[in-house]
């Protein structure tokens, strides 16, 4: 229904193609404490996950602000 071509999915789902790049990313991830998706970085400060949409306005109110 949504034009998903199943093999190439099943395919790309079974291929080591990207592993180099999601284990760098993992590590990444791990390294800066990010604790779940979506993480937001502003100016290099990460955005509380726990704060909602608000807190990610606010980071980017005070991040044009100064």
């Amino acid at each position: 229904e949504i034009g998903l071509d199943v093999n190439k999915f099943k395919a790309d789902y079974a291929s080591t193609k990207y592993d180099n790049a999601i284990h760098t990313d993992k590590n990444l991830g791990e390294k800066l404490q990010v604790q779940g998706t979506p993480t937001f970085f502003v100016n290099g400060a990460m955005v509380p996950n726990d704060g909602g949409p608000d807190a990610l306005k606010n980071a980017l109110d005070a991040a044009l602000k100064g």
